[in-house]
């Protein structure tokens, strides 16, 4: 059985250590300030399509000759421009599809934002859990050390009174040794795991990482065909996908839309005059302008061509890795069933052999048996109960795997 103690204020859950890792790791902090931008530009996009105001002004001279001006497209000597101009798209299709573009990318950015967090969310998970099996291990042989040293004292008393060999002093010496240097194995282990999960964090060094308190019941999984209708609307990889899928329609449009007519109003307040400005030069401005391609050689239809089977690629790689995932959750969910029936398994076990020791303790105090006898069935024991700490943190881990599969955060 997993080892609970009183929970201490530096204590870390797996909710609260994945949630500490969403908001310190790099990797999402980049990821939501590209989101950030995409959404700029977005709005950005949303603009071009919006009237916009400028001012123009200016001051021209122009070489003349007898009064003339040489320069053909010349007005005069000197032209003097000030004006307030209004711009504004009447008919614009490719602006529109623009501004689609840039939405649907922005919604790539998101999602790949949501991603990122359930990559976070796993490579806390597994530090976490090596902790705790790290934490659980050593717990362990710390109460093994405690009762070896407890069986040597007390053989080496009968040994003194002559009620027993010196072969079982020995004997229970090495249990006691071999006791010891698992402890401090299993300690050195629990130090780098702790140090990864430290680092995962981003606490200060020499900061304490020690795991609260975990519930060892088990909350059995949806049925297969659930998992996967779940993790198609909510895996973040299939959503990227999607979004990506969008933005390729998106970008046919724009392409296509490159192949319309674009109609612009203007509108101007001010002056353009060759005489001397003067209150009574303002006036008024206002024209339309029509922009209509006839001829690229082919270019434009090769880019619509492009962005097709661009959109076609995407739609193809959307099924696989719908497929892919499926394949995981159905690898996944065999791990689960596999380490729950081993975990049934390892508890019969570990009740054999705690039997087994007591029994075997008594014939040992009795002199019916001897330490080798003593030793082997603490050997046993000590394995029994190493092996139902790691089939109950892998059935665990599979069940925390299975729910980041799907898309859910621990």
């Amino acid at each position: 059985m997993l080892f609970c103690r009183v929970a201490a204020a530096e204590d870390w859950s797996l909710a609260q250590a994945v949630q500490r890792g969403i908001q310190v790791q790099a990797s999402l902090q980049s990821a939501q300030a590209l989101a950030r931008s995409a959404a700029d530009t977005a709005q950005a996009s949303q603009a071009d399509r919006l009237p916009q105001l400028s001012l123009r002004a200016g001051s021209i001279w122009t070489e003349s000759r007898n009064g003339q001006p040489i320069f053909a497209a010349a007005n005069g000597q000197r032209e003097v421009i000030g004006q307030a101009v209004l711009t504004a798209p009447l008919y614009a299709p490719q602006l529109s599809a623009l501004a689609k573009l840039a939405k649907d990318q922005s919604a790539v950015a998101k999602s790949q934002t949501q991603s990122v967090r359930l990559q976070v969310a796993t490579t806390l998970s597994n530090a976490w859990y090596a902790v705790l099996l790290a934490q659980n291990t050593s717990a362990l042989w710390q109460r093994v050390l405690a009762q070896d040293r407890l069986l040597y004292h007390d053989t080496r008393d009968q040994f003194r009174s002559g009620a027993t060999a010196r072969l079982n002093l020995v004997q229970t010496q090495l249990l006691l040794l071999q006791a010891r240097s698992a402890r401090a194995q299993a300690q050195e282990a629990l130090g780098s795991v702790r140090r990864n999960l430290r680092l995962q964090l981003q606490l200060p060094a020499g900061s304490p990482v020690q795991l609260a308190p975990t519930s060892t019941l088990l909350a059995a999984p949806a049925p297969l065909p659930q998992l996967w209708q779940e993790a198609s609307q909510r895996q973040p990889l299939l959503q990227v996908a999607q979004a990506q899928l969008h933005a390729a329609r998106a970008q046919v449009a724009v392409q296509r839309a490159s192949l319309a007519p674009n109609i612009d109003v203007q509108a101007a307040y001010g002056l353009d005059s060759t005489q001397v400005p003067r209150p009574q030069s303002l006036g008024w401005q206002a024209g339309i302008t029509l922009n209509l391609p006839l001829f690229g050689f082919g270019r434009r239809h090769d880019r619509i061509a492009a962005a097709q089977e661009q959109l076609a690629a995407l739609r193809s790689a959307r099924r696989a890795l719908l497929l892919q995932i499926q394949t995981r959750i159905n690898t996944d969910y065999g791990v689960y069933q596999q380490e729950s029936t081993r975990l049934q398994q390892d508890r019969h076990s570990l009740a054999a052999a705690r039997a087994v020791y007591h029994m075997t303790r008594a014939g040992f105090r009795a002199g019916a048996l001897n330490a080798l006898n003593l030793a082997q069935a603490d050997q046993a024991w000590v394995q029994a109960r190493l092996a139902l700490i790691r089939a109950q943190i892998r059935a665990q881990m599979a069940a925390t795997q299975l729910a980041l599969d799907v898309g859910k955060l621990p």
